[in-house]
């Protein structure tokens, strides 16, 4: 079945248009869309194998105006695409060693510029507009690229020793945000030279940006580390910027802090409501007497939500994986089934401390009894109770 993509209403919330294609689009997905600055065109980028390239007109009736295949000879991966910020008639496309700008002429989409002349192909992972005629290009291999009229102009940064990846780029007042992993954020803005730009890197980290309150530190602080940049969104008044990373969390940044002209090292990064679980969650659990949820994860967090206050109230960090827990009917104990043994465990403020452990190894399931004075464990075909 070929993939649709849902117009919704912001205001009402209500679907307002669905685009399907009509033909074969030749994958089953879309890996990439984008509207027209008048709302009037819309673009889609599909997938593997084919990678075609639809272009719709959204007034009145959803019609589609051409299609295109974006991709190589050789099937290269396409990741995005995007409009021209005044004129709905040019489009550009990038992918791994795909970068080309199209132009709707004549009922059909045609190669307008190849962008990147005669250098050799990089992997570019996420291209915006800075202005009617300039784009920005952020590849895998740390490279910044700007283009101008759709060809290759400068190299604002050169790949970096580390093998950075950059992975997305926003444009703002002062210039460009570029995101990139290990948390990276650098903020290029605007030089007196119309081609130079000055950079401030940003990061974020395990001992700045986090609240100390162990119901966020102990398991941000151990996932911070690894975080690659995602995406970005701007506010409408470009004062804040929203961050989300591989590690499921999501930050935001107050660019209208003081010490964002003064000190990069102390700049601030805020999570947006609390964190969040950084990989499949194992085993959930509720109580009878608070309104608590307790669950455990593969990222070897145990965390403890209320649910009427939609917050996270407790988050415990261990070394080893967590299979499963339980919730005592009082919301006053836990057992968790760890890799290497089964405990129960004790809720004492805002900590999770064991009062006393059983030899039972990778429990996939454990239960509290409704009145809390039993327990089981699964331990293999055997169910243990316990008292």
């Amino acid at each position: 079945d070929n993939p649709t993509i849902s117009i919704y209403d912001t205001i009402t919330g209500k679907k307002r248009k669905l685009l399907q294609f009509p033909d074969q689009l030749g994958s089953r997905e879309f890996v990439s869309i984008a509207f027209s600055h008048d709302g009037k065109h819309f673009v889609a980028q599909g997938g593997y194998p084919d990678y075609n390239l639809v272009y719709w007109h959204l007034e009145g009736k959803p019609k589609v105006l051409a299609v295109i295949t974006s991709t190589t000879p050789d099937k290269e991966q396409v990741y995005q695409c995007s409009i021209h910020p005044k004129d709905n008639t040019q489009i550009c496309v990038s992918g791994n060693g795909v970068f080309k700008f199209f132009k709707y002429q004549d009922g059909g989409l045609k190669i307008s510029s190849a962008g990147m002349k005669k250098r050799d192909p990089l992997n570019y992972l996420y291209h915006t507009w800075l202005s009617d005629d300039r784009v920005i290009v952020a590849c895998e291999s740390g490279e910044i690229i700007l283009l101008e009229n759709g060809e290759f102009k400068a190299v604002i940064q050169e790949s970096t020793s580390q093998g950075l990846s950059l992975n997305c780029v926003i444009p703002y007042r002062k210039g460009f945000i570029v995101g990139g992993n290990d948390g990276v954020v650098m903020m290029f803005d605007k030089a007196d030279d119309k081609d130079s730009f000055r950079k401030k890197i940003l990061k974020i980290n395990s001992s700045k940006g986090i609240s100390s309150d162990s119901a966020e530190s102990s398991s941000s602080q151990s996932q911070v580390a690894s975080n690659n940049i995602k995406s970005f969104a701007l506010s409408t008044n470009e004062d804040v910027l929203a961050i989300t990373t591989s590690s499921k969390q999501i930050y935001t940044l107050n660019l209208a802090q003081p010490d964002m002209v003064m000190k990069p090292e102390d700049v601030k990064f805020d999570l947006l409501s609390q964190s969040f679980h950084s990989s499949k969650i194992m085993g959930l659990d509720t109580c009878v007497r608070k309104p608590l949820v307790a669950t455990c994860s593969k990222d070897r967090t145990v965390r403890i939500w209320n649910y009427v206050d939609n917050t996270l109230e407790i988050s415990k960090t261990f070394t080893v994986d967590c299979h499963s827990v339980t919730l005592h009917p009082s919301g006053l104990h836990l057992i968790v089934g760890f890799q290497n043994k089964l405990s129960f465990m004790n809720l004492l403020g805002r900590d999770i401390r064991e009062y006393k452990s059983f030899q039972v190894r990778n429990c996939p399931e454990c239960r509290f009894s409704n009145g809390g004075q039993y327990f089981a464990a699964v331990h293999g075909n055997v169910i243990n109770i316990y008292s």
